[in-house]
């Protein structure tokens, strides 16, 4: 009996050791995490900045873009009506 109690104690001491070992790799684990955590959180707003002066720049490029082809497509209108009296007045000039 007391050779069953002895490796019983024994396997219980041993799972302890293993339990406090794992505690101990989870709270490094744990203090590796929250100090990545807060590298994060202290460079969360610069990246956001920086991610917002990127938007603003997308944005102003676009829309200098659609800007230039708005006036494309307004001067390619004027010229259009142009050719169109021209060529009524072709039409007219060829029928008499």
């Amino acid at each position: 009996m007391k050779i069953v109690n002895d490796k019983l104690n024994k396997y219980w001491e041993s799972k302890n050791k293993n339990c406090a070992e794992e505690k101990k790799i989870h709270v490094i684990r744990n203090k590796e995490l929250q100090k990545e955590l807060e590298e994060i959180k202290t460079n969360l707003p610069l990246e956001l900045e920086q991610a917002k002066i990127a938007n603003d720049n997308i944005n102003k490029h676009w829309g200098s873009k659609m800007k230039d082809w708005e006036e494309e497509k307004n001067t390619l209108h004027i010229w259009n009506q142009e050719l169109r009296k021209e060529m009524k007045a072709i039409q007219i000039n060829v029928r008499v």
